[in-house]
């Protein structure tokens, strides 16, 4: 079923299907379709970086963990900037933990009343 060169990272089918016209049937009404959408979105970008910068795919994929976790960065910096989530502590690697301040939680309050 996948005719890909490189490594099956697949999540619909992580190892060749084998098994009847029914039960593939079942497994494909089970998939998850956002979870699709994702991993198809996120090897036509892998596939972008590795013809425009000639990347292998590990590499590739390296690239595209590090531009997320560069705009998750990016988007916790301006949140921080704009006073609505404070560093609270370190995890056990020294990491920074957040926790929504209280101009944070008013935001998310108004927010959830105009959704309704």
């Amino acid at each position: 079923m996948n005719n890909r060169n490189d490594d099956n990272d697949s999540t619909i089918f992580p190892q060749p299907f084998s098994g009847t016209v029914d039960q593939l049937l079942t497994h494909c009404g089970n998939v998850d379709i956002e979870q699709v959408e994702n991993e198809i979105e996120f090897n036509r970008a892998v596939g972008n970086i590795m013809r425009e910068f000639g990347m292998n795919r590990y590499d590739a994929e390296n690239a595209m963990r590090e531009a997320k976790l560069d705009l998750v960065q990016k988007t916790i910096d301006e949140l921080m900037l704009n006073g609505l989530v404070e560093i609270s502590g370190e995890n056990e690697d020294g990491e920074p933990l957040y926790v929504q301040t209280a101009k944070g939680k008013r935001l998310d309050k108004k927010q959830a009343r105009n959704r309704k």
